[in-house]
């Protein structure tokens, strides 16, 4: 009975994801499921109330805390704040694209180098900041374009839809 239960709600969460576009260009990315991907479309419901994508970062909870006292200025550990499910479904999504993926991404080798400088804990959490910023439909997102795609570097300048010159 509770094993049926689980497939319903399992082939229901399936069937959310691939009827939203966002869901499945988040799922796109190595490491992100189904359940990762509604867990962040229902934090930020309504992307147009960021004015930048960084800030959806502050919304999680993934960002650093500042120290700043005259000309000291230290940054502290994440802040916490916002809602504990996206940012522990951002980060187990990110740890399973540095440890467990073997398809190749710019994103992990990025956060491959990182691990080797910062440590591994470190880099998944900046892995898990891009996660959440990159994927965004908003204000310095790829607007379209997946990870992994050639024309991503040509389509990084775009916000607001206005092409490159």
């Amino acid at each position: 009975m509770l094993y049926k239960t689980y497939l319903k709600l399992d082939n229901t969460v399936k069937a959310l994801t691939k009827a939203d576009p966002l869901c499945v260009r988040l799922m796109s990315i190595p490491g992100v499921g189904p359940v990762t991907a509604l867990t962040f479309k229902s934090a930020v419901d309504d992307p147009t109330r960021f004015k930048a994508s960084r800030t959806v970062a502050a919304h999680v909870g993934l960002t650093p805390k500042r120290y700043q006292s005259g000309e000291m200025d230290n940054p502290g550990h994440i802040s916490r704040a916002g809602d504990a499910e996206v940012r522990s479904a951002l980060y187990v999504a990110a740890h399973s694209l540095l440890t467990r993926n073997a398809q190749w991404s710019s994103l992990k080798a990025w956060g491959m180098r990182l691990a080797k400088t910062r440590g591994h804990r470190r880099a998944v959490l900046a892995v898990a900041r891009k996660l959440r910023r990159d994927p965004a439909p908003h204000v310095g997102g790829r607007l379209g374009v997946p990870m992994g795609c050639p024309r991503a570097r040509r389509c990084e300048g775009m916000t607001r839809g206005v092409q490159p010159r």
